[in-house]
């Protein structure tokens, strides 16, 4: 019995010793990922690091405004006080910071330069933007996908046959998924688990050693000559005999200022907006400016409450609420040109900021700006356009004009602290 016992013990041993071996002999899982069937083998590796994300915490904010519905010609109902609310957002007294890092990693035929820090070639590639409970550096751990910029959260992008510097790269998004990191001294091991929006698998591992990169990014956005145009409270249009048969007045037609004047600004794609633009982007939109034609001049308004001039039976509406105020006489071109230096930091007020629109009564200047987003910036009145019209035919035979009015436009610089937009694939 006893002997029995040993050698079951003995060929128990020789098998875990030749599993064993096998296992060491075989190593570990190839670096490379899986897409629709086809493996794609990874070579080498690359972390970027790009300047930290910064996060202000937002909170609710509602805006009410009265008007006088409108009366029916037939019914002679209307003609009522009513109230519309628009429900959007404001900055909060939270801040949080996390690190910003593209992890990116290359198949055959791409090659990292060292000494230059370019990638050339052309193959395949994957890239994770890693928000990091640390700034300086990859936390080890599991990172989940996420937009939110949150710490141990990822948003990614692959291509199948990246070629740097090349504009018509197909990119493949990433919209759901986790990656799992291990460091062990100078060696890496990451794993990936994604989805695309279409439902197919992305998947793979890698492991050997990463290079290190800074990606050169300002801490501050500056842009110039950013021209945006004072909303008007209606767009009067008047069709017209053309000027040589007499300029004879035919009819008017007054509608609200929803095509006209580009009077909304985004700070996320530096553009100004007419008003009536897609959901997507008046979710951006977070600098807003008013013609007050009474005394002619512009006003600097909080994109929340833009949508009470576009008539109330408007349903467009723009949820950051943004504060204003005017900077003191001693802020100076030189503080201006200093910022990136200094940094810039002041107490929101939520004032009425005026800037004259004539001749005799504008003059240049500085505005203090927080939106809803917490971004805190600078901007630098420089100029003016006035009010104008531009008429043209109304039709072919050019025998009736339109005449419509041209918004006046303030012409300006703005420079505030922005969080690094990298590319989605480096």
């Amino acid at each position: 019995m006893k002997k029995s016992i040993f050698l079951m013990a003995a060929v128990i041993g020789v098998c875990l010793c030749f599993n064993a071996c096998s296992d060491k002999e075989n190593g570990p899982d190839p670096s490379r990922f899986q897409f629709l069937g086809q493996n794609y083998d990874l070579t080498s590796g690359v972390i970027w690091k790009s300047n930290r994300n910064v996060l202000i915490s937002t909170v609710p904010y509602r805006y009410e405004y009265n008007y006088i519905t409108e009366v029916d010609e037939e019914t002679g109902q209307g003609g009522e006080e009513a109230t519309n609310t628009v429900e959007g957002f404001k900055a909060g007294s939270d801040m949080t910071v996390t690190g910003n890092f593209m992890l990116s990693l290359y198949g055959t035929g791409l090659t990292f330069d060292n000494n230059t820090k370019t990638v050339s070639g052309q193959g395949a590639c994957i890239s994770f933007h890693l928000s990091t409970s640390d700034i300086d550096k990859i936390v080890p751990g599991k990172y989940v996908f996420g937009k939110a910029k949150s710490a141990n959260t990822f948003m990614a992008w692959s291509c199948i046959s990246y070629k740097p510097g090349a504009g018509n790269n197909t990119l493949l998004e990433i919209t759901s998924g986790e990656v799992l990191i291990e460091q062990n001294t100078d060696s890496w091991y990451i794993k990936f688990d994604c989805t695309l929006a279409n439902g197919s698998k992305l998947t793979g591992q890698y492991e050997s050693t990463l290079y290190t990169s800074k990606a050169e990014q300002p801490a501050y956005a500056t842009y110039e000559d950013v021209t945006i145009a004072g909303l008007l409270d209606s767009v009067t249009m008047t069709l017209s005999h053309a000027p040589e048969l007499g300029g004879m007045i035919l009819g008017n037609i007054e509608i609200a200022d929803t095509e006209n004047g580009k009077a909304f600004y985004s700070t996320t794609t530096n553009e100004s907006y007419i008003a009536n633009i897609a959901e997507e982007l008046r979710n951006k939109i977070d600098i807003g400016l008013i013609w007050n034609k009474n005394d002619e001049s512009f006003v600097f308004e909080s994109p929340i409450k833009m949508s009470s001039y576009l008539w109330y039976n408007i349903t467009l509406t723009y949820p950051c609420h943004t504060t204003y105020a005017k900077a003191p006489a001693t802020f100076t071109d030189e503080d201006f040109a200093k910022l990136e230096d200094t940094g810039f930091s002041y107490e929101s007020k939520d004032e009425k900021v005026v800037f004259g629109g004539t001749e005799a009564t504008f003059s240049p200047g500085y505005v203090f700006f927080e939106t809803g987003n917490g971004i805190q910036g600078v901007i630098r009145i420089k100029r003016f356009t006035p009010m104008d019209k531009i008429s043209m035919p109304f039709e072919e035979t050019g025998v009736v004009y339109i005449t419509t009015p041209v918004n006046p436009t303030l012409v300006m610089d703005i420079k505030y602290p922005t969080n690094a937009v990298n590319p989605p694939i480096r």
